[in-house]
């Protein structure tokens, strides 16, 4: 039986769709602003739950994380249109790492962490990222590819709960990379003093696809885009 209700809702969804999108363009919105206005109206709900090992960060728990991220990005020298590549298995350090980029408009390459090698290395590359962040899961594969990676590329690595086998094991491999968890432990978990210059239609990070089809290419995800998901 025809809804005749339904063309009506349809109509009024696009036209607010519409609205917001022209208040967040004329506001120069950002995902990190409207990120914000969430942690400041829940606090204390759940943000991200991770099914692997039960672990629940708050709105608040993840603004911290991404406070961390920002203030060790700007001591790095980072600026905006900066790219870091993620390479690491799903895990809440992920939105925290992209987010927090975001905060002073670095962008995150988001590498598929199935990627070895060649692919691996034309990802990298093709993002001109300056640095990259892999996972402890993601070690041997970085091992793979050291030597080919760009001279002034700077490593971190996250995720490995025995911190000293994890710098004995990096050293033995001559990957030379940094302990991320360590420093963003002792980095500020305050809002940094930086006002975002980006906008609602500015990059936010990007993804690649699988490369079944030849190598993988990347995707452009704007601000307004994110918001509209």
């Amino acid at each position: 039986m025809f809804n005749s209700s339904l063309p009506t809702r349809c109509l009024v969804a696009i036209l607010k769709v519409r609205l917001s999108i022209r208040r967040h363009l004329r506001n120069r919105s950002t995902i990190p602003a409207l990120f914000a206005q969430t942690v400041s109206l829940h606090p204390h709900k759940a943000a991200l739950i991770y099914e692997a090992t039960g672990e629940v960060w708050s709105f608040r728990e993840l603004q911290e994380r991404c406070h961390a991220v920002a203030h060790w990005a700007l001591a790095q020298g980072w600026a905006e249109g900066d790219v870091v590549a993620l390479y690491m298995e799903s895990r809440p350090m992920v939105v925290a790492l992209w987010l927090g980029l975001a905060m002073i408009g670095v962008e995150a390459a988001l590498i598929n962490h199935n990627l070895r090698q060649h692919s691996l290395l034309h990802c990298v590359g093709v993002s001109g990222a300056r640095a990259m962040v892999f996972g402890a899961e993601m070690r041997d594969a970085v091992s793979e590819v050291r030597g080919s990676l760009q001279p002034h590329m700077v490593l971190f690595s996250s995720g490995e709960p025995d911190r000293e086998e994890e710098l004995c094991s990096l050293q033995a491999q001559n990957l030379d990379a940094q302990n991320l968890d360590a420093l963003l432990e002792r980095s500020p978990k305050h809002p940094p003093q930086y006002t975002l210059e980006k906008g609602f239609n500015d990059r936010l990070f990007y993804i690649y696809t699988s490369g079944t089809t030849g190598m993988p290419k990347a995707a452009v995800v704007v601000h307004s885009r994110w918001a509209s998901l």
